[in-house]
């Protein structure tokens, strides 16, 4: 199909036939048709397929048939500067014979110039969501005469964070306008947002979505992950390739790889996000004129550039997502030519080679260092190699509070029931051959301290299982307390300490004695001299004296008729009241009459 039969001016065929086409390719066959129609259209294809000029040429066209009154008539936005600069290329190329003007915004650079290039009047306005927001909030753009409004690479923009600004650009933009969304890949969320801008629109796939290019050889060379850089060196000698485009997944790793190049001596360029404009545009232009063999990248390359005579890609990354497979090698066999795309893949990164080959619907064949074809791993062993990082296990005791209890064993009171009983059958095991702990100097054994402490939970002792006390009291009544024998009675049954408090008896039945005939507190011994004591004695003697006002009168002396009467508090004498300055006034007059 010639491309007299779109029904493009002449002006427009012959920058066309300038720049070396032939006839249209099959997205822009059926494109510039139904956009010259005045329909909003949704374009899908493969990549490198000719889709900026798909919407370049009828909004040229338009603009050239429609005189404007001053304003924008065709915005442009794109996800990154140099999408941006390329479909601003594109316009130079194609309207250079149509008189209409136009100009690009991005950030990285002043708004001076911008700012000038505005005030001028523009046609056509290129730009990307961040700045073009900018110039809007600074009240640098109107769109009163807006006509036209595309939306290229727009799952790439929602993948860089600007579905919000896009929502806030849509808001002030005016109704009536021809939207038109063109992208390589059109993923469910686009589709909603397509459903919700554009009306009735005419939707045209080109090919399967996120298909690879034609005329793309694919060659997965795997490495281990030390390796890799010296790997790279081997397969840039092997193949002598005339352009390479090097993709890395950081920015960082661009820097250092490129460094590592340079170092061998290859010419290289190094292109990504936070290198300066002049830097970025430097990179590019060597790059195109050949002086440049080699350009190491971020994913930032891998949408829109249209350079001649890419030979090869080279994924020294794996990407984290199969379309950017597909858009990487994109740049190469552009325009029905042919190319090379070399991935490196070391075994943690085998699982997202599964996911591309599923992406692509074709296995990409392995092959060595030195061209031979090698076997493709098994699914258990690509499980086993790029399995998820698992938790990092911790040694016992150590990690979070609880983990090496629970590690230990069960924790519920059943559970730990039979541990229990089986405790206590241990403990009540002949000991005679053991060597005793020597007693402190409060009767407590330093073992018995130990457990104390550590039952001890916030301040308060851990109630234990009763057949873990069982086999503690056993342990405990082999043991000599206060210096004595040991009386070979276990804990339990001396006094009843030891059992659940629900089951004790009062304390006066468990001292032997009331609480008011165990002696005035005044005559008990020094706590130094009731150390050695038994417990029960211990726990008759040993509190301070009470004071006066906390005594009996029977401590005191007295009988309880002697006892003081608590007095009564005086009141306070009424005091005058006082009069008014009116009132004093009438009585110094009424004295004086008396006088």
């Amino acid at each position: 199909m010639p491309f007299t039969n779109l029904g493009l001016k002449p002006e427009i065929l012959r920058a066309i036939a300038e720049v070396g086409y032939t006839e249209p390719t099959p997205i822009q066959a059926q494109a510039v048709p139904a956009i010259l129609g005045g329909h909003d259209l949704i374009g899908s294809a493969q990549t490198g397929t000719g889709k900026t000029a798909a919407f370049v040429w009828p909004i040229l066209q338009v603009l050239m048939e429609n005189p404007g009154s001053g304003g924008v008539r065709a915005l442009v936005l794109e996800p990154t500067r140099e999408l941006a600069q390329q479909v601003e290329h594109n316009l130079l190329d194609y309207g250079k014979y149509t008189g209409l003007r136009h100009t690009v915004l991005y950030g990285g650079v002043g708004l001076a110039r911008q700012q000038t290039a505005l005030k001028e009047g523009i046609d056509i306005l290129v730009a990307t969501p961040g700045r073009l927001l900018d110039h809007m909030d600074r009240g640098n753009l109107f769109f009163f005469d807006l006509r036209f409004l595309v939306l290229d690479e727009a799952d790439r923009m929602t993948d860089m964070g600007f579905l919000p600004d896009l929502k806030r650009i849509l808001k002030r933009l005016p109704a009536g306008k021809q939207t038109l969304l063109f992208s390589a890949t059109i993923p469910p969320e686009i589709d909603l947002l397509a459903r919700a801008t554009l009306w009735e629109p005419v939707e045209i796939n080109i090919g399967e979505r996120a298909a690879p290019a034609e005329g793309v050889t694919h060659e997965v060379y795997p490495v281990r992950a030390g390796e890799k850089i010296e790997a790279l060196r081997r397969l840039l000698v092997t193949k002598a390739p005339d352009s390479t485009l090097i993709f890395t997944k950081t920015k960082k790793g661009a820097n250092e790889l490129g460094e590592a190049l340079r170092e061998a001596g290859m010419p290289v360029g190094i292109l990504h996000s936070d290198r300066t404009q002049q830097a970025r545009e430097l990179s590019l232009k060597k790059f195109k004129e050949g002086e440049y063999k080699f350009l190491v990248a971020t994913d930032i390359a891998a949408r829109g550039l249209d350079i001649d005579g890419i030979t090869h890609i080279v994924n020294y990354d794996v990407p984290l997502y199969p379309e950017d497979y597909v858009h990487r090698i994109g740049r190469t066999a552009r325009a029905k030519a042919v190319g090379e795309a070399l991935t490196l893949v070391t075994p943690d990164e085998e699982r997202r080679i599964r996911s591309i080959e599923k992406l692509v619907k074709q296995k990409l064949p392995r092959m060595s260092l030195d061209g031979e074809p090698l076997a493709a791993p098994s699914r258990e062993e690509v499980e086993r190699r790029s399995a998820p990082d698992a938790p990092r296990r911790r040694a016992p005791g150590r990690g979070r509070p609880g983990e090496a209890r629970r590690s230990a064993g069960p924790r519920t009171r059943r559970e730990r029931a039979p541990q229990a009983e089986a405790a206590a059958d241990e403990a009540a095991a002949p000991i005679a051959s053991a060597e005793l702990p020597v007693p402190s100097a409060n009767g407590e054994g330093g073992e018995a301290k130990k457990r104390r402490r550590r039952g001890r939970r916030g301040g308060r002792r851990r109630r234990k299982p009763e057949g873990a006390v069982a086999g503690a009291n056993a342990v405990e009544g082999a043991l000599p307390t206060n210096g004595s024998a040991p009386t070979g009675a276990p804990r339990a049954e001396r006094a009843g300490a030891g059992s659940p408090r629900s089951e004790r008896g009062p304390r006066r039945e468990r001292t032997g004695e009331p609480r008011g005939e165990r002696g005035p507190r005044s005559e008990r011994p020094p706590r130094s001299e009731r150390a050695g004591a038994p417990r029960g004695e211990r726990a008759a003697a040993g509190r301070r004296a009470p004071s006066a006002s906390q005594r009996t009168p029977r401590e005191r002396g007295t009988s309880p008729r002697e006892a003081p009467k608590p007095t009564a508090k005086k009141q306070p004498a009424e005091k005058p009241a006082k009069r008014s300055f009116l009132g004093r006034l009438i009585s110094g007059l009424g004295g004086r009459g008396k006088s």
